[in-house]
């Protein structure tokens, strides 16, 4: 087990952050067969992150982890970090949890390397936010669903990484103490694994989800698209995972979830993302919708690390 304590003091008040150069809406990855997918590190993340852009105080950190177990559903070792809020080895508290998704152009470290730690740091120092245990699992290409003759991607994350985390760590193993959020590829896998699994997840936050199949069912899906995409040809098999096809079957589940929706202005998936609004809207699934400045990169989400952090802290049961 690799152990990296935060190195960066943080302040009291969230103003923003920029970090590194924008992530391409989407960006291909790697070909199909190529798993775990680990470009970087936890280390290298840290390490190549631009300075968090707040005032600065001297209180405890957050420790990081990055740790590797045995996946069953997916039969291989697979990486994931984890993020111990500050007193944790120390406290005795049960704590809920946060489980964040990255992009299809990101792996386990993006969350971190867009300054999500540091700004729990200094929500969780200045008791805005109640603390929480952030886990940020591997998810390569994959849209966070049971693929067709493949990976079981949506079943890995949750009859293998909830069980591990609530083994190896002081969680609140409840559902209204487990949230689940991601971005971009993540937002979508966490509307599909909020509505599906509504017995785990009491808390869903979709930051700027790149839907894959439009409100009439089509698959958007083009021939010339990256073979990496070879799972969303048939759109039947992803209909079953599809947020907008799930939010009718489902609605009485999703009005057990706190949902919060969010895109940027000049994000190329607004019109879809305003769709959806408008679909949880009709069904009368409560949610908070809010449409902020930029685009669908790391400049947009950066600087709302700490918006995030606040929502699934008052969101979540808190620590006990």
């Amino acid at each position: 087990m690799r152990i990296l304590l935060l190195a960066t003091a943080v302040g009291l008040f969230v103003v923003g952050l920029l970090f590194g150069e924008p992530v391409a809406p989407d960006a291909a990855g790697p070909q199909r067969g190529v798993s775990p997918i680990v470009r970087r590190s936890l280390q290298e993340a840290l390490a190549t992150r631009g300075p968090a852009r707040v005032e600065r105080a001297v209180h405890e950190h957050g420790e990081l982890r990055e740790e590797t177990f045995f996946s069953a559903t997916l039969g291989r070792e697979v990486v994931y970090a984890v993020y111990l809020p500050p007193g944790y080895e120390t406290s005795g508290r049960r704590y809920p949890v946060l489980y964040a998704l990255h992009g299809v152009g990101g792996n386990h470290t993006e969350w971190v390397s867009f300054g999500v730690a540091d700004m729990a740091d200094a929500l969780f120092a200045s008791g805005e936010t109640p603390p929480f245990i952030m886990v940020f699992p591997q998810g390569d290409q994959s849209y966070w669903f049971n693929h067709p003759n493949g990976d079981r991607w949506a079943d890995y994350l949750t009859d293998d990484v909830v069980p591990l985390i609530d083994q190896r760590y002081r969680t609140l193993p409840h559902r209204e103490a487990r949230a689940i959020g991601g971005l971009s590829m993540g937002a979508t896998g966490a509307l599909q694994l909020g509505f599906r699994r509504p017995d785990l997840f009491g808390v869903v936050g979709a930051h700027s989800p790149s839907f894959r199949t439009t409100p009439e069912g089509t698959s958007t899906y083009e021939p010339d698209e990256p073979e990496v995409f070879w799972y969303f040809r048939n759109p039947a098999d992803y209909r079953p995972y599809d947020p907008f096809e799930l939010a009718p079957r489902r609605a009485a589940e999703a009005r057990r979830l706190r949902i919060w929706l969010d895109v940027g202005n000049n994000d190329p998936w607004l019109p879809t993302v305003e769709r959806f609004h408008a679909l949880l809207t009709q069904l009368d699934i409560p949610h908070e919708f809010s449409i902020g400045e930029g685009t669908h990169e790391m400049s947009y989400w950066g600087p709302r690390m700490g918006q995030y952090v606040a929502f699934y802290g008052l969101a979540l049961e808190p620590a006990s």
